[in-house]
């Protein structure tokens, strides 16, 4: 018979991330939209109040739920995520000018290398 001892180790499972949820623009509630969206929610909830009293709990939820997010899309909308700009404008023609420094001076060395050569092998020629 033979003993021994053994270690195990468990995968790690990653992070489940979940999709972040969609967030309605509720800074637009206020007069004409604030009425709207009043209305709007009544009428949805009018065929709600004549179902039975009886259903589940989850049904009933799910169905007040649905109503809400039905009329905050219709409504209100979806709330925009601004993205600032990373690089300004006065960077990026930085950087174009640079870019065009570098290539200029790139010509002028390769003019002046090419000059050496041909002084050189003109040297060489003349020998």
């Amino acid at each position: 018979m033979l003993l021994g001892k053994m270690k195990l180790r468990l995968k790690k499972q990653g992070n489940r991330k979940e999709v972040p949820r969609k967030r309605y623009q509720v800074n637009r509630l206020n007069g004409a939209t604030k009425e709207d969206f009043k209305l709007c929610l009544r009428n949805r909830f009018q065929p709600l109040a004549s179902l039975e009293e009886e259903e589940d709990v989850e049904t009933h939820w799910s169905r007040v739920k649905s109503a809400f997010t039905a009329t905050c899309e219709e409504v209100l909308g979806y709330q925009k995520k601004e993205y600032n700009e990373w690089i300004s404008q006065k960077s990026l023609d930085l950087i174009e000018r640079r870019r065009h420094l570098k290539e200029q001076f790139i010509e002028v060395e390769l003019e002046d290398q090419r000059k050496k050569r041909w002084n050189s092998t003109t040297w060489l020629q003349k020998k």
